[in-house]
């Protein structure tokens, strides 16, 4: 897999020379932001039904499904004393566990 370089800027009005900048970050300068609630709370579940690791041959949509399941959720949620949500969708499973280097 490559991996690609994310590149970001922001611009600004510098006085001095009376004109817009933009200052360019790679990924690598950035920080990165601290994961959300929902994407802790999958990482949480996961983590609690494959405490060695997750086996190469599980794929996403079995740790969705098993992310997703109405109990499963519900229990985090109370765990974490939030009110009910809906489960979170395959993408938002995948992205938070990639996040988490849990998957490639």
């Amino acid at each position: 897999m490559v991996k690609k370089e994310h590149v970001s800027g922001r611009a600004f009005w510098d006085k001095e020379m009376q004109a817009f900048r933009i200052v360019v970050f790679s990924s690598d300068e950035q920080e990165e932001r601290p994961p959300t609630l929902r994407e802790q709370m999958i990482v949480s579940i996961v983590r609690n039904r494959y405490r060695r690791g997750i086996p190469a041959n599980i794929t996403i949509a079995e740790l969705h499904r098993h992310v997703a399941k109405p109990d499963v959720w519900k229990a985090e949620c109370e765990r974490r004393k939030i009110e009910f949500s809906q489960p979170p969708n395959r993408d938002s499973v995948a992205r938070a566990l990639r996040r988490a280097s849990l998957i490639d």
